[in-house]
């Protein structure tokens, strides 16, 4: 069963504190007030009870408007203090805890307040159900510097610590529902200089706590109960203990351990005499030899409850290390170098920190300094030793770290390639549920098939990636062996993000273009659930070609650095959002490519005109009609000529059924060299004019040798082309359907059939389509060789593979 807060109250060890003698003790809050707008919240960062040297039974604070801004917030920590009997205190806490403001609180109790901090802080409050409580813990003497775990606030004395514990800790640096770096800090910095703590390391815990604290070697007055002193003839340590703070104890034993590189050397329990002051001396007689090779000494003390008790309990733990060796270097200030013009640092400062670029700019001349060694080791040599064999380890062979250093694929290493893959698919698996954010200027397919390949499901993934400038034509020609964004790698991986938007549905994939500049460095971002950066790493290469030109080095981001990118992230993040769909002409700073999660328009999905757009389109009709006014024509161009002359009406072809294939052949008059492309044409003009198939079956005169010859070489290099359709309609509604009027549909005598009609298979173009068909008509046994020389090249390949 968890502790509650009658269990604190009625704790022993914490007696000083609710004394009925009426003792001083003091209660420090430090509140941290936010204001937003209209709304005042005042938050209970952290508090203590402790003993103190008077009492006053009224309240105190520090009045100050030291706000600081963050964002549309400004916020100020100020320490309000009570100076209370100890006879009041229990009260005092369980008014708290049951969630009563300060100002109730102090009418209850009838503690003085002002008006002036009752406006300010007077509705302060715990909360109602919102406290844990955690026992007594014993806690060293902050001179320890135990790293394990949190220690007494007092230097030299150790302390009974006890704590009403806020349950909600982490919302404390929550502005709205977002955790606030600026602010956090504002905070750590305000409380370790009111406290002498490190809310920043070692006392993180303590944040949201009402912490209660009793030390039992010192004084009212902060003067120490305890000696500790070493004495010669015979060299030994001698401890004394004053027991006014632990008076319910009648004896006590002390424990000495010593400990020399870390390790026990020495552990000795002696019972303690009361001399004749009331104090308790134990002395410890060690030899020379131990004393020299002594690191540290801590003391235990054991109080145990009249003269046969078999058991003693713990009321002070205290620890003291020694200095045994310093190490010290200088540099004589006068003997500085000159300072030099730098115009690349000094364009750059602003005129506030002239003094630091001056310093930076000081010429070092030579090693100047001087240093020196106080101490040693000599009495215990084996520990410089093993240091030096530790510091050599950390370099020779150091702990495992989650960077990588892969060499270029190929003959330097064949399987860098295969090393990135499996890091990047561990990391994703390691950090699901997490936001994943890529930078990387040149992401294209490759960096979109291992998300594919690694990413788990219901995953937020960010890219960002660079828009590609604005070439002129001798630019577009030109190559290089360097990465650059390019418009064929943005086309590219957008092309892939369309092919593969059903697979891309499980995971959220968000593509984000930046101007070309703004984006250099590839780095990858873990984010967790609650907004902050769980990890992070730079990478020296871009996904598209990791590890082909160039080693690729993985670096892990330092903790501190990833706020820092994260902010970055969240400031492209929002600059994205106003942004509304521009021509791509405008060239904004940032705007989305690619989202997963949006449904694409109608205009990507199916586009019956849209091979009007080819610059072969307008020779192909001018040839298939007969007229020469849409030669050398297309797109808009196009369509408008062909409006004026009849043969596009109502966004649909209109052209003669047969004659113009035939008028097509006959100029071609049997010469289908560099002819693929207009075929491409061809074939999207018979599949969108009204053509029967039978006639096209019936052809007069049948199509010659060369005609089937070239159709045959078309399938053959169609089998080679990258298939792009995948996901597409496979039936086409009459767009009659769309312009009737619902009455006449009821009355006519159309099925539900008759609404669509199935066409061809996705994978295959039109102009596939209806080579297979004239192929089947006029030379089925070539399609038949075709067919069979394919599936054994693909018994092949499914043989290789195994």
């Amino acid at each position: 069963m968890a502790p509650s807060l009658e269990d604190l109250l009625n704790d022993n060890r914490l007696t000083r504190l609710f004394s009925i003698d009426a003792r001083h003790c003091a209660l420090q809050l430090w509140i941290l007030q936010i204001k937003s707008g209209l709304s005042t919240e005042n938050r209970i960062v952290y508090g203590r009870l402790l003993p103190y040297s008077h009492s006053s039974n009224s309240w105190s604070f520090s009045d100050n408007e030291d706000f600081h801004t963050f964002g549309q917030s400004k916020a100020k920590v100020t320490r309000l203090n009570l100076y209370i009997n100890s006879d009041r205190c229990a009260e005092l806490l369980r008014l708290l805890c049951g969630g009563r403001s300060i100002s109730t609180v102090s009418e209850e109790l009838k503690l003085g307040i002002s008006d002036k901090l009752k406006a300010k802080f007077g509705a302060t409050s715990l909360g109602i159900g919102n406290q844990v409580y955690r026992p007594v813990a014993y806690l060293l003497n902050r001179d320890a510097h135990d790293r394990r775990s949190t220690s007494s606030p007092h230097g030299s004395a150790g302390a009974f610590s006890a704590s009403i514990t806020q349950a909600n800790k982490k919302a404390l640096f929550c502005l709205g529902k977002v955790y606030e770096t600026a602010l956090t800090a504002m905070v750590i910095k305000h409380l370790n200089a009111d406290t002498g703590l490190d809310f920043g390391g070692a006392d993180i815990t303590r944040f949201g706590d009402l912490e209660l604290l009793v030390f039992p070697t010192l004084d009212d007055r902060e003067q120490s109960l305890l000696s500790v002193s070493w004495v010669d003839s015979p060299r030994a340590l001698v401890a004394r203990l004053n027991p006014i703070q632990v008076p319910y104890f009648s004896g006590f034993q002390f424990r000495l351990s010593i400990a020399n590189d870390g390790q026990i050397i020495y552990s000795g329990l002696a019972t303690a005499a009361r001399d004749e002051a009331g104090e308790f001396v134990c002395k410890f007689e060690l030899s020379d030899q131990l004393r020299e090779i002594t690191d540290s000494t801590e003391l235990e003390i054991f109080g145990f409850h009249g003269d046969h008790a078999s058991a003693g309990l713990l009321c002070c733990r205290w620890r003291v290390g020694y200095v045994r060796e310093l190490n010290f270097q200088g540099h004589l200030v006068s003997h500085g170098g000159g300072q030099v013009k730098f115009d690349w640092l000094e364009k750059t400062v602003r005129p506030s920190e002239s003094a630091r670029a001056k310093a930076a700019l000081t010429i070092n001349r030579g090693d100047l300094g001087f240093g020196n060694s106080i101490g040693g080791r000599k009495a215990d040599p084996w520990v410089p030793v093993n240091r030096d064999l530790v510091s050599l380890f950390a370099r020779l062979h150091p702990p495992k770290s989650e960077g990588q250093f892969l060499l270029r694929w190929g003959k330097e290493d064949p399987e860098s390639r295969l090393q990135f893959i499996e890091w990047f698919k561990a990391l994703l698996a390691k950090y699901q549920q997490h936001q994943i954010v890529i930078f990387d200027p040149y992401f294209e397919d490759a960096g979109l098939g291992l998300l594919l390949i690694c990413a788990a499901q219901n995953t937020d993934y960010l890219v960002f990636r660079s828009l590609p400038k604005k070439r002129s034509k001798e630019t577009e020609s030109a190559s290089s062996e360097f990465e650059e964004p390019t418009p064929g790698g943005i086309d590219n991986l957008l092309k892939n993000c369309e092919n593969n938007r059903h697979l891309l549905r499980r995971l959220t994939l968000r593509i984000y273009g930046l101007k070309e500049g703004r984006l250099h460095d590839r780095y990858i971002l873990i984010v967790g659930a609650d907004g902050l950066p769980v990890a992070g790493f730079n990478l020296s290469n871009s996904f598209q070609k990791a590890a082909e030109n160039y080693p690729l080095l993985i670096t892990p981001i330092p903790a501190n650095i990833l706020l820092n990118v994260e902010k970055y992230k969240s400031e492209l993040v929002r600059e994205a959002e106003p942004t509304q769909p521009k021509d791509e002409t405008e060239n904004p700073f940032i705007r989305i490519l690619f989202d997963s999660m949006e449904s694409p328009t109608a205009g990507q999905n199916y586009e019956p005109l849209h091979f009007l757009e080819d610059h072969q389109a307008g020779d192909v009709l001018s040839t298939w009609v007969g007229e020469e006014s849409l030669q050398g024509l297309s797109g808009d161009p196009l369509k408008e000529q062909m409006a004026v002359s009849g043969l596009l009406t109502n966004g649909s072809l209109a052209l003669s059924e047969t004659a113009g294939l035939q008028n097509w052949l006959r100029q071609k008059a049997g010469d289908f060299t560099d002819s693929m492309a207009a075929w491409q044409v061809v074939g999207d003009v018979l599949a969108h004019s009204h053509i029967e198939e039978y006639r096209l079956r019936e052809l007069e005169p049948e199509p010659e040798r060369r005609f089937l010859e070239f159709l045959a070489q078309f399938l053959e290099a169609s089998f080679n082309r990258t298939h792009d359709e995948l996901g597409k309609e496979v039936t086409v509604m009459d767009a009659r359907f769309f312009q009737m009027p619902v009455e006449q549909l009821l009355h006519s005598s159309y099925h539900p059939h008759h609404l669509f009609h199935a066409t061809k298979y996705t994978v295959l173009t039109w102009t596939e389509y209806y080579t297979i068909k004239f192929l089947w008509w006029y030379a089925p046994d070539a399609l038949v060789s075709i067919a069979e020389a394919q599936m054994a090249i693909y018994r092949m390949r499914c043989f290789i593979g195994r």
